[in-house]
């Protein structure tokens, strides 16, 4: 609320923050006493806590909205399954990273939480979730596997321009270990989270299998040319493409110098350099090169295609096992395979 007319400036911006909040001004002193406000203030009236008053210039319109953003989000805030507001504020902004707390239905750790988050405020957004409410939250962070094993609660930061996440070793929840865990984020002291599932084993089978924990070496570093699909198991084209790829990997199984290999992006972590954006997505790694940059596949999605595809860009001879001559000519499968 401003306490007196509105300026072109304050018009302008409530015009491009509505969806924020609600803008309204005044200058009826009988209003301003109502609602305890100074001639010429601007204040942000709040339902989770006391009214926060600018102390900016009214025409400074980035001081002003700067104010908004960073009074309007509660600290430490409940992110509850289904609420898109909260949604929308945890998500819409990169520059900030995001201070979580993932936290059991007794809401463990909450207040300690709370007191530590409140000593970065505006650096980070802040919030909490609950295994109960939001499962799916807890299996998109990661954090699945420490609700299972009743290890909870949990302190995840998340730097979404870096797409890089890390996670609070102890459980144990206080201000002071989170205020330590802030600290050490800040002085670059921390290793990465990647959320990954358990490698299988065996895993020799035809198409390999990356998960989160195995791709710096399997497939970045693994000195072999990876041919590599990020699939999701709900996907309708992933699931169509399946048996065409279990094909290419047995076409290759000979080939040491080849990986044919498949990774479910929904259950673990790919680098951002893999720009894993929809499903399938098909990736080519060189082998024994310091650029690390995959290459993305443009062919048929068949196995001839991606013969095709493999030829021209593996850097090493390779030969394959002739195919049987009673099956299938290759062109009359491919027909079928392509989708």
């Amino acid at each position: 609320v401003l306490a007196a007319a509105a300026t072109e400036s304050w018009t302008s911006l409530a015009d491009t923050m509505r969806d924020a909040a609600a803008w309204a001004h005044t200058s009826d002193k009988a209003v301003m006493k109502a609602l305890e406000v100074k001639a010429g203030s601007v204040t942000l009236f709040r339902t989770f806590d006391k009214p926060a008053v600018y102390a900016g210039k009214l025409d400074d319109a980035d001081a002003l909205k700067a104010f908004v953003n960073e009074e309007r989000v509660e600290v430490g805030m409940f992110i509850k399954k289904g609420d898109q507001d909260a949604i929308k504020v945890v998500f819409e902004d990169d520059t900030k990273p995001n201070l979580f707390l993932f936290t059991d239905a007794a809401k463990t750790g909450l207040a300690d939480f709370k007191a530590a988050a409140m000593a970065v405020k505006g650096k980070f957004i802040s919030g909490h979730f609950v295994s109960t409410d939001f499962p799916e939250a807890f299996s998109h962070f990661g954090m699945d596997k420490f609700s299972d094993a009743g290890t909870l609660p949990k302190v995840l930061i998340e730097d979404r321009k870096a797409a890089e996440r890390y996670v609070m070793a102890s459980n144990a929840v206080e201000k002071a270990t989170v205020a330590a865990f802030l600290k050490e984020y800040d002085g670059g002291k921390l290793d990465v989270f990647v959320k990954s599932e358990k490698e299988p084993v065996p895993n020799d089978g035809p198409v390999k299998v990356i998960v989160g924990d195995t791709f710096a070496d399997q497939v970045k570093h693994a000195g072999k040319w990876v041919f590599l699909e990020a699939y999701a198991p709900w996907c309708g084209h992933c699931k169509q493409l399946a048996p065409i790829y279990d094909k290419l990997g047995k076409e290759f199984r000979e080939v040491d110098t080849v990986v044919i290999a498949k990774m479910d992006a929904t259950a673990n972590d790919a680098p951002e350099s893999a720009g894993v954006k929809g499903f399938p997505t098909l990736k080519f790694y060189k082998s024994g090169t310091k650029d690390k940059t995959p290459i993305d596949f443009d062919g048929e999605r068949t196995v001839k295609g991606f013969k095709k595809f493999l030829k021209k860009n593996v850097g090493t001879p390779y030969e394959l096992k002739k195919a049987n001559k009673k099956k299938k000519k290759d062109g009359d499968a491919d027909k079928k395979e392509e989708l």
